[in-house]
């Protein structure tokens, strides 16, 4: 949590306006097309620090709501296993990433559509982004909180991805719309890229327990 706090203290000191044109993403259609062809170098660098910032963020929070639901379970586990956690859970958001991400690029390749699949890609990077940035505070307050406002503020966690997914495939259904793209096409995505590859394991680690 402190090292969440310090990494958030500094992102806000050193790209302060940065925050303000990413936190101004639901100013409307033409705010959003302006972010994404007028992304230069320090707000790429921000982009991805504020990104790194939310994996340490989601990990703060997976690890408090393993604590709050698992408790009993986890001590059953070797310290070693219960000091990796928190790696797990980066390496399944790395490994969740790099594979959306290679079945776009592999898709915009295949049917010569790159300029579509890196403009959803550069959406996809704002929306992580942004929801690094309004969730960080969230989760700060999770790590140091305990009973029944450790499950309110958890519940408020994942509404706030939730909103934020909603979000992203709200725009992306746009960017489908305005490239007159036949909707079966964006439903397709919705399935290969958004829910394949987050269901599967689910339901795998499911079954396995």
């Amino acid at each position: 949590a402190l090292l969440c706090f310090i990494s958030f203290c500094l992102m806000i000191y050193y790209y302060r306006e940065q925050i303000v044109s990413l936190l101004s993403l639901f100013r409307g259609k033409l705010y959003v097309e302006k972010l994404l062809d007028e992304q230069n170098y320090v707000f790429e660098k921000f982009i991805s620090s504020a990104i790194a910032l939310g994996l340490l963020s989601m990990s703060l929070a997976v690890v408090k709501a393993v604590d709050i639901y698992a408790g009993e379970s986890l001590s059953a586990l070797p310290q070693w296993g219960i000091e990796l956690l928190v790696p797990g859970v980066w390496g399944v958001l790395l490994l969740l990433g790099a594979v959306q991400t290679t079945l776009l690029k592999t898709t915009g390749a295949v049917t010569m559509k790159e300029a579509l699949v890196s403009r959803i890609l550069n959406m996809r990077r704002l929306i992580t982004a942004y929801g690094s940035v309004i969730t960080v505070p969230l989760s700060m307050m999770l790590a140091l909180s305990d009973g029944r406002a450790s499950a309110v503020l958890l519940g408020l966690f994942a509404v706030s991805l939730l909103l934020m997914f909603v979000f992203l495939l709200y725009r992306t259904f746009m960017i489908f719309i305005e490239q007159k793209i036949s909707n079966l096409y964006w439903f397709l995505y919705l399935c290969a890229v958004e829910i394949l590859p987050v269901t599967v394991p689910i339901i795998l680690t499911v079954r396995n327990a």
